[in-house]
């Protein structure tokens, strides 16, 4: 009998030993000091976010929450069904267009009026933000020119995510050719330009000047490969489910040792769940012309500078196209936080990762964006009213962006609506000279 209780007590001595080791080894682990509260809360965000949506990014097909169809022209458009795009709900009157835009202007296509002054904007998601996040703000600074200030400033909004040259210069031109007239056009781009071909297009073995996600708008016929990896990926998802659930929903929560454990194996499997999902998002199918289009086999150095010199060229296009039907054309640089030196980030852009050195659109911008600055002097050159926007944010300390991509929250937008609107109105001017 003593030897039992004797054997009872070793046992649990050993394991408050083993628990008391765990207790700093997961400090050092995770860099936090455990709480079963707080740990089992962490495990339900987990498996939260392992849950949702989960079967949209495997599918690759609405990468960025987009749902997006096939256009003649334009390469892709918004469909009807959506009800958000990239966290901005719609409201205020906005819809998706019959000619899949975001806008409250059932049509592109208006003409000119005395008492009217029709601006669009185009480019990615950014312009798009800022046409609709921010209009206000652009109009109270376009109202600044003599000419406008009396006029209702109609916003058809051209922009959405993903779009980049030459996909501007091909949806005014399709709407002029429809008839379409406008007063100004405002082209705020460059990350898009950059960013996509080499993160993206590239890696899928697609031609970098083809529109985004073009792979799989168009890849429409069963692709064995692709379906055998988004298979694993399912399997492997199935998998960290079932074996979370199994922690969380058992005594070994209450464990420091369990809890230690399974943060190791979390890790692991997650590691190996990003590689899946990373193959399934660079998936390269066998060479279909229609998909993958002219191979462009040069350096990505070689490849920056022939997408910066396509970026001014669309540019110029635009505006000898715009000069000729008497339209005020207007270009921007957006601004980006992997711009280097282009912003001191706050607490909560750090905290939330706004900024990751591991994210695919780093070294593209940082790299990247040097090279089209280069060729600001052709595009100016050319006449066209021009602005480098990439350090607006150099001094501003607050919070002005929301994601680690390239999005502002609503403070940003306005901000940049402001410096564009200032932009507008002094190139205006100068050009009435």
């Amino acid at each position: 009998m003593k030897k039992s209780i004797f054997f009872i007590v070793a046992c649990l001595f050993l394991f408050f030993l083993i628990e008391v080791f765990s207790f700093f080894a997961y400090w050092i682990y995770t860099k936090e000091i455990f709480f079963y509260n707080s740990s089992f809360a962490k495990m339900e965000n987990i498996f939260s976010d392992i849950s949702v949506s989960e079967e949209q990014k495997l599918t690759h097909l609405n990468i960025q929450s987009l749902p997006q169809t096939l256009h003649p022209y334009f390469g892709s458009i918004l469909t009807k069904d959506i009800h958000q795009v990239q966290g901005y709900e719609i409201k205020k009157g906005l819809q998706v267009t019959d000619y899949g835009f975001l806008d409250d202007n059932p049509s592109p296509i208006l003409k000119k009026s005395s008492g009217k002054y029709i601006l669009g904007i185009i480019g990615g998601s950014v312009a798009l933000h800022l046409s609709t996040r921010a209009d206000v703000a652009l109009k109270n600074e376009l109202k600044k020119i003599p000419s406008i200030a009396k006029k209702e400033i109609l916003i058809v909004r051209l922009a959405s995510g993903g779009y980049k040259q030459p996909q501007q210069l091909a949806i005014v031109n399709y709407l002029l050719s429809l008839g379409a007239e406008f007063d100004m056009i405002l082209n705020v781009d460059g990350f898009n330009e950059m960013a996509l071909p080499l993160s993206q297009n590239l890696k899928q073995k697609v031609n970098p000047f083809f529109p985004r996600n073009w792979r799989d708008l168009t890849n429409t016929q069963a692709d064995e490969g692709l379906y055998r990896l988004i298979g694993k990926t399912a399997l492997a998802k199935d998998e960290l489910k079932t074996n979370t659930k199994s922690v969380y929903g058992s005594i070994g929560k209450y464990s420091i040792t369990i809890q230690l454990l399974w943060n190791v194996y979390f890790n692991y499997k997650t590691k190996e769940l990003n590689k899946l999902r990373n193959s399934i998002l660079f998936y390269a199918p066998e060479n279909r012309l229609y998909i993958n289009g002219p191979q462009i086999k040069e350096s990505d150095e070689k490849i920056k500078e022939m997408i910066a010199n396509h970026w001014a060229k669309s540019s110029i296009l635009l505006h000898q196209i715009t000069k000729a039907n008497n339209i005020h054309y207007f270009h921007v640089l957006q601004p980006n936080q992997y711009v280097k030196g282009s912003k001191v980030f706050s607490e909560e852009e750090i905290t939330k990762k706004y900024y990751l050195e591991s994210s695919h659109y780093r070294e593209p911008i940082e790299t990247g964006y040097p090279i089209m600055q280069k060729h600001i002097s052709q595009i100016r050159k050319a006449g066209v009213p021009f602005t480098d926007l990439s350090m607006a944010f150099q001094n501003v300390r607050e919070t002005i962006y929301e994601d680690d991509c390239c999005h502002f929250n609503d403070q940003g937008n306005v901000l940049l609506a402001q410096a564009v609107g200032k932009f507008i109105v002094s190139a205006y001017h100068e050009n009435k000279k």
